[in-house]
């Protein structure tokens, strides 16, 4: 059976056939249809599959994106989208929990590459303090949660405008930099050394780190299996 990795890296290769005014509609589409992650990802691709290929047979006999799907493609992937099934609660669940390992990967891997770095310098605090630590998780969590949710939707009002606002991402992303800037420095003032401490060094810390992205990597196969 083709894995939904294998459907997307084929849709990928024959997209390049296309001519360059139906690679735009086409993929106007895909990226419109692929940010409503609430749908099956497997159906999804395999819808995404099917239109390529009808395309690909319509551009043979001439025929333009247009033609086939008509001149609204929004109005047309919303139609689509409509018929789709949802993605199952329990793979939901396990796309939640892969993304906390990440996060959780690449934190505790950058808090034992800054403590290295520093402690052949002077000596560095390897505590943990647990109030100041789980306030921290919990902050980056919702702060990448509401990242993603407001890029899902900036692609879905932009997903067909002819002329992409690149500057519109770029402001969210400075907005969104300084906020979580300031939140860690908020979390830093007021939770310092705040809650019961164990040492915690940081080659530990990177370990833990490389072992937690290890698990979400697994998650993320076992959840594709699942699909």
């Amino acid at each position: 059976m083709v894995t939904t990795k294998e459907l997307i890296k084929e849709n990928n290769e024959k997209r390049e056939q296309l001519t360059e005014e139906n690679e735009q509609y086409y993929t106007n589409i895909l990226v419109y249809i692929r940010s409503k992650f609430l749908l099956s990802e497997r159906a999804t691709e395999e819808l995404l599959m099917e239109m390529l290929e009808h395309l690909l047979e319509g551009q043979q006999d001439g025929k333009s994106a247009e033609e086939i799907f008509g001149g609204d493609p929004r109005a047309y992937a919303d139609e689509v989208i409509g018929q789709m099934p949802k993605e199952k609660k329990k793979n939901q669940l396990l796309f939640g929990i892969q993304l906390i390992f990440s996060v959780l990967g690449w934190m505790v891997i950058a808090r034992g590459a800054i403590l290295g770095v520093l402690s052949f310098i002077k000596p560095a605090d390897e505590h943990i303090y647990l109030a100041s630590t789980a306030a921290m998780v919990v902050a980056v969590l919702m702060m990448t949660a509401v990242g993603v949710l407001l890029l899902m939707n900036m692609v879905n009002k932009t997903a067909f405008e002819e002329k992409k606002s690149t500057w519109k991402f770029a402001v969210i992303g400075g907005i969104s930099g300084v906020l979580v800037f300031g939140l860690f420095m908020g979390i830093a003032f007021f939770f310092k050394g705040r809650g019961p401490a164990f040492e915690f060094p940081w080659l530990a810390s990177l370990l833990v780190g490389f072992v937690l992205l290890l698990m979400s990597q697994w998650i993320a196969r076992k959840n594709e299996g699942t699909s």
